[in-house]
């Protein structure tokens, strides 16, 4: 999210730099509170990288789980908007995923009409539900699912 967030001032820097900057200039502040100034004139690229990533010109931590996707518990259906993730399974009892992708990390919700365990309160209008995270890796995730509020502990994994 940071790094839209920086792309996105980047750009509106670049669309009206004088509404935005006094001298035509991006400025990057530090956590231990120095700060750098740089013209534009003198930026012809700008990357962002993690330290694992070092060396990888052009590495991006975006990725895109839409799609198709065959699973231990049946196949999913997976639609991606930013970091926001929604799916469907199980047509028959509604399967229904929410969650949200960090990294190649998606953290979120199963919900469905019936499963083995009530949970205490409603989740989009039904109470049968729990937490799941995916951890994608290429053409594949894998991932637990749990019931309820419960961490998830139950396998689910995955492939395109």
């Amino acid at each position: 999210m940071r790094k839209i967030f920086w792309i996105g001032m980047i750009l509106m820097l670049w669309a009206a730099p004088s509404a935005a900057v006094a001298e035509n200039a991006l400025t990057i502040y530090f956590k231990d509170g120095r700060h750098m100034t740089i013209p534009y004139r003198d930026i012809t690229r700008i990357e962002f990288q993690s330290s694992d990533q070092a060396g990888h010109p052009g590495y991006s931590r975006e990725i895109s789980v839409s799609g198709s996707w065959k699973t231990d518990n049946g196949d999913i259906q997976l639609w991606q908007t930013g970091n926001q993730v929604s799916g469907a399974y199980l047509p028959q009892e509604h399967g229904e995923i929410i969650g949200t992708l960090s990294g190649n990390t998606m953290s979120g919700f199963w919900i469905e009409d019936m499963s083995g365990t009530k949970c205490p309160y409603a989740k989009n209008g039904r109470y049968y539900w729990g937490k799941l995270r995916f951890v994608f890796d290429g053409s594949r995730f894998s991932g637990q699912w749990g019931y309820c509020d419960a961490e998830p502990n139950q396998s689910w994994n995955g492939k395109r």
